[in-house]
């Protein structure tokens, strides 16, 4: 993992100096070395996170075969593409899947990507075409950012590198604020960022630039939809279970391949304690936990380490970190925060960090490929219903039956999910934050489990869980990797029968199956849901009004977001516990931080 930046359209004389400069503002991405490449119209730069051959040979900007690269990423297959492209004649020097890219580029064309299995973004200059390629893995695990002006284009691992432009003065995309403090939305759902003229390069794609002409392309080379269904009749049930299992055998022994020590990030879920339980050696495991016991997960956590025998190291987000830590966090995010749970798991990263190790498992993207999500309920209850409505009565009995469950419980989430409140009625926004619906994001309906899941893959919520994870790793120099991420195994899940993956109301019921020999009965068994819960309303009313901003001034300051009623409002919601509110109080608190970052040019 690594950070990369790249200006094409200046002199190398005007380029390298702003070059350099955003390499240092991206050094907390590639603490192990830097590096740059210039030719006539351009410069390219590297921070370098060494993992794979950590020697000096693996140092980018990596040049051969007559390209330039500069790489932010592993491709986990990368041994046996060198072996195809060995026998196809290419000679190695390093030991890096750096050096694979290139020659797979130049072997097969953009058709390399199709066979790379891992997490990437990437600049590609070839000289020679005059072209600048520039490349995002399928699911948008590694951020890669542009800029495209009249003559000039530039790319950067994150925003704050564009600081480096002198002529860039950043400016708000109202629309991306209304969402996110209306909604909860983090804009990565499209390319647009909080950033007006910053775009993100979509998850799957290739950016074509031509240096000439300045005109750049964008196709797309993967999209998850394309995933054919299976039926009942075409794969049994075992057979579901085993080929989740063994892709996710596979996904694991690929990233378990490094040159330096790996960790494991331990939740007590099933997601991670799967991972642990599949990993072909015990990793040293860390978990946040939290003494409040509605959300202490220690019991699942420590069955998991006393099973496997896993070394294993607890770290306690707490309410001083939060506040302390909040603006730092904020910088190296870019955008505001969605929950305290963000700064929380920066806590636990620098803990994985301090003990020495630069690489890390973790399981996202398991709930969202196997419905892990409480939300996938209603839309296969709704699809049963619509196919066979007994089936769908026999399917509710069979979620009636958890105890976590009240039948009054189970209702109100139903009807949710059936009647979405109206969530633009907020006293607090000023009436000049909602732009217009045409600039809005409407997300697509849920009406089944695959579509659910397509949903949350591209459009609310893993991107912005995606963007979590590379953020806070990266600021303490770590590689985070996502078994649960493998194309081979995402694939595989998104085409199996929707009626696998729930069943007798169990969510996830492939993996807890597929794992069910290697998992504590205390967890295999655990059917309630927390994910990485804090107690943020708690850290919000003991924070009120000491750590928070004034909130007077800031709806002074935005009046184009804030009403003059905010600091009224937040007044009673610290009173309530209504957990909209205090979420939404939240949302207000992060995006405040947020500006006032800007405003010092401290958010670039």
């Amino acid at each position: 993992m690594c950070g990369i930046f790249g200006i094409v359209g200046s002199s190398s004389s005007a380029a390298l100096p702003l070059v350099q400069q955003a390499i240092r503002r991206l050094s907390h991405r590639g603490p192990d070395g830097q590096g740059f490449y210039t030719w006539p119209q351009g410069a390219l730069g590297h921070a370098r996170l060494a993992v794979f051959d950590p020697s000096p040979r693996g140092a980018q900007p990596m040049s051969a075969h007559g390209l330039q690269l500069v790489f932010n990423g592993a491709i986990y297959n990368f041994k046996a593409l060198r072996a195809q492209l060995q026998e196809a004649g290419y000679t190695f020097f390093t030991d890096t899947d750096t050096e694979v890219v290139l020659a797979a580029w130049r072997q097969w064309g953009a058709d390399c990507l199709h066979r790379f299995n891992g997490q990437w973004a990437f600049a590609l200059l070839d000289q020679g075409q005059n072209k600048l390629f520039c490349s995002r893995d399928r699911y948008g695990i590694k951020p890669l950012y542009y800029k495209l002006e009249a003559h000039r284009f530039s790319f950067a691992s994150e925003i704050k590198a564009f600081g480096c432009l002198p002529d860039w003065q950043p400016t708000v995309s109202q629309a991306r604020v209304y969402e996110f403090l209306a909604h909860g939305w983090q804009n990565h759902h499209s390319e647009h960022t909080f950033y007006n003229d910053i775009n993100r390069l979509p998850p799957g794609s290739l950016l074509t630039y031509a240096l000439d002409s300045g005109q750049a392309q964008i196709a797309y080379y993967y999209r998850a939809a394309q995933t054919q269904p299976l039926r009942e009749q075409e794969v049994s049930l075992p057979e579901a279970i085993a080929g989740v299992r063994s892709r996710l055998q596979a996904a694991i022994a690929l990233r378990t391949q490094a040159d330096v020590p790996l960790a494991l990030s331990l939740s007590g879920g099933v997601d991670s304690s799967a991972i642990a339980g599949l990993a072909p050696l015990a990793l040293p495991a860390f978990a946040a936990c939290f003494r409040e016991p509605e959300l202490d997960e220690r019991p699942f956590i420590e069955a998991v380490a006393q099973r496997r025998q896993l070394p294993l190291h607890l770290c306690f987000p707490d309410a001083a970190y939060l506040w302390s830590q909040l603006a730092a966090v904020t910088h190296y995010h870019d955008e505001p925060l969605g929950s305290a749970a963000v700064v929380a798991h920066h806590q636990l990263l620098a803990q994985v960090r301090q003990a020495g190790f630069k690489v890390i498992l973790s399981g996202q993207g398991a709930d969202e490929i196997l419905a892990g999500y409480d939300k996938f309920y209603a839309p296969h209850l709704r699809s049963l219903w619509r196919k066979t409505p007994l089936k769908a009565v026999v399917e509710l009995f069979g979620l009636a039956r958890h105890p976590q469950w009240s039948a009054q419980e189970m209702a109100r989430r139903l009807l949710a999910y059936w009647r979405p409140p109206a969530q633009d009625a907020f006293i607090w926004l000023s009436d000049a934050a909602r732009p217009a619906d045409a600039e809005l994001f409407k997300r697509a309906a849920d009406l089944d489990i695959r579509s659910c899941s397509l949903n949350l893959i591209q459009e609310v919520g893993l991107p912005a869980l995606l963007h979590n994870e590379d953020r806070n790793a990266m600021s303490h120099g770590i590689e985070s990797r996502l078994p649960f991420l493998d194309v081979n195994l995402v694939d595989y899940c998104l085409a199996l029968p929707d009626s696998y993956k729930i069943r007798h109301g169990i969510r996830k019921f492939l993996l807890r199956e597929a794992a069910r020999e290697q998992l504590p009965t205390l967890v295999y068994h655990r059917y309630r849901k927390l994910g990485f819960a804090t107690p943020q309303a708690a850290w919000l009313k003991a924070a009120y009004p000491a750590e928070l901003p004034d909130l007077r001034a800031l709806a002074a300051d935005y009046p184009q977001y804030f009403s003059a009623r905010l600091a009224n409002w937040a007044a009673g919601v610290v009173k309530s516990k209504h957990p909209a509110n205090l979420a939404a109080l939240w949302r207000v608190v992060a995006l405040g931080v947020w500006l006032r970052l800007l405003e010092a040019n401290d958010g670039q």
